[in-house]
Order: C-alpha cells, then structure tokens, then sequence
C-alpha cells in the first residue's frame, strides 16, 4: 500500500501538478515504491529492460561502463524518468548503469501498468511528460553530434554547403558527414 507521503509527494511532481489526487493514487498503487540506500544499484548496465523508474525524492547517477572505468552521462532528479525504453521495448540491454546518488525513492513503472491505466490522467501526463523529455534528449544528442563534427572538420562543416546543393537538414548533414559527401542528395 502507498503511504499518503508518498502520495502528496508525487502530486508535488512538475508532471502530476494538475493531475487530481486520485488518478495519482491510482497510478501509485498499481506500481511498485522501490526505496534505494546511497550506491544501491537501480539500474545495470547491460541488463535487459523490464522497468522504468519516476523519481519521487532523492537523486540517481547514470554512468556508462566503457573497458574498466565509469564515465558520468546524467544526474536524474525527483520527477525526472531513467529507464524509461523498458516501457517501449522489453528485453533489450540496458545502455547505463543507474545508481542511488543518496536515499532516493522511485516509483517502479512497467509497460502493462501503463496498457492497464490507459485513460488514466496521471498515466497520460506522464507519457506526455516522456514525449517530451525524449524530444529534449533527441535535440540534445543532435546538437551534440553537430558540435562534435564540426570539432573533427572545421572547414567542411555542412552548413556551409550552397544554397542549390540541396536541403540543409540535420539528416542530411550526418549522412553527408557518414558518407564522406557535402550534401543531401
């Protein structure tokens, strides 16, 4: 059962602010709390997908493993989502490991949660909140391989391709920048 503190904490979330009450309830009892101690392991990398993870309070690390060390990718805060591909495709390897930054409880979500509350508020806030945070991380990640290719080729970077060598779209520049080109064609 859920305690009515973690209730109200999840209605104080960005994503359920104008949700009511009771979808929110609703939502909390059909998944699972998960309270993690400081370094616990939400999350391992190469692990296949089975759940997803809403931070209720508290604080997760996300690194990726890359030969022997750790490399820091992202600090996930109360109301953020890590994790959340296992809602999309089960079964697929992890891309990080996730572990507790300090105290932090989660809320567990899982696919069939979210076909089993479908026309729930809280549900559609919260996949409205997903669209969103995954189109942030895809503008993000694009502009990030921009900088990147115009770090390794200075003085060819796409966007300075004439007017009538094609359209300057992003998916154009990296498959120029893929096929060793200049241009969309």
């Amino acid at each position: 059962m859920t305690t009515p503190d973690t209730i109200d904490a999840l209605c104080a979330l960005p994503c359920f602010r104008d949700v009511p009450r009771t979808a929110v309830s609703a939502l909390a009892e059909a998944c699972t709390i998960r309270d993690f101690s400081t370094r616990d392991e939400v999350i391992a990398q190469g692990t296949a997908t089975d759940a997803a993870y809403l931070v209720v309070d508290g604080m997760l690390e996300v690194s990726v493993q890359a030969r022997r060390s750790y490399h820091h990718i992202a600090t996930i805060s109360p109301g953020e989502v890590v994790g959340e591909s296992a809602l999309f495709i089960l079964g697929v390897q992890r891309n990080a490991t996730v572990l507790a930054h300090k105290p932090t409880r989660c809320l567990e979500i899982r696919s069939a949660t979210l076909r089993n509350l479908a026309g729930n508020r809280a549900v559609m806030a919260l996949e409205l909140y997903l669209v969103a945070a995954l189109s942030r991380r895809i503008r993000n990640t694009n502009l990030e391989i921009q900088g990147a290719w115009k770090q390794i080729h200075p003085d060819h970077f796409p966007e300075e391709i004439l007017p009538d060598e094609g359209p300057r779209t992003f998916a154009g520049r990296l498959k120029a920048m893929f096929s060793g080109r200049r241009g969309d064609q």
